[in-house]
């Protein structure tokens, strides 16, 4: 019987908001306790509802306090990504900023400005190539308006010529082959470097 007043003591304090340290009680709250003794002496019934009804309060503050620490987990983990993204916005930023640095000064510098002989081989044109001499040098100096010379290793190239139009080209090969040039043929620049003739060709007829 003790061991039951006990309990029932024990489950009051609890509904009350007391622990078994609980501070010296006043005279209103004595009353109350004794009052909830007696009831439950009467009515134990009255006394398992008490005890099945603590237990799940305590189980629901469990499950409460376990979704808080999720939610604390998680409000964690979040803050962690916000400012992970945050960093990478101000990466880009940086970059961007250095992207439009870049073009600002790429377009304040001046234009470049091409060389008469830069400005002269630009595009496609053709000459007619009338020797490659390994022994026999021909002068720089001696190279005037209609006639070129090119050094590839240890020969000398001697061209004549210089079209636009690729038909004129072959005017000038068939007249230079009719005096006695044989081996004469035609080659195709494109921006002052040698390219394959055929591939021009068939670019123009396209």
């Amino acid at each position: 019987m003790r061991m039951l007043t006990r309990v029932i003591i024990l489950l009051l304090m609890v509904s009350f908001g007391y622990t078994a340290h609980a501070q010296k009680l006043t005279k209103e709250e004595k009353k109350a306790l004794k009052a909830q003794l007696k009831k439950y002496r009467k009515n134990p019934e009255l006394l398992r509802d008490l005890t099945e009804e603590t237990d799940a309060l305590r189980e629901e503050n469990r499950e409460l306090q376990s979704r808080i620490n999720q939610m604390e987990s998680e409000r964690s983990h979040s803050s962690s990504q916000v400012a992970q993204k945050e960093r990478e916005i101000a990466e880009l930023n940086n970059r961007l900023l250095d992207a439009q640095e870049a073009l600002r000064q790429k377009n304040e510098e001046p234009p470049a400005v091409m060389t008469p002989r830069e400005v002269e081989e630009t595009g496609t044109h053709f000459k007619v190539q009338i020797g490659a001499y390994e022994k026999t040098y021909i002068p720089e100096n001696l190279a005037g308006d209609d006639m070129g010379l090119e050094s590839d290793g240890s020969l000398q190239k001697v061209l004549v010529g210089k079209f636009n139009d690729y038909q004129a080209a072959k005017e000038l090969k068939k007249y230079i082959r009719n005096i006695g040039i044989k081996d004469a043929f035609i080659v195709a620049y494109r921006d002052g470097l040698r390219v394959d003739l055929n591939e021009v060709v068939s670019e123009e007829e396209q």
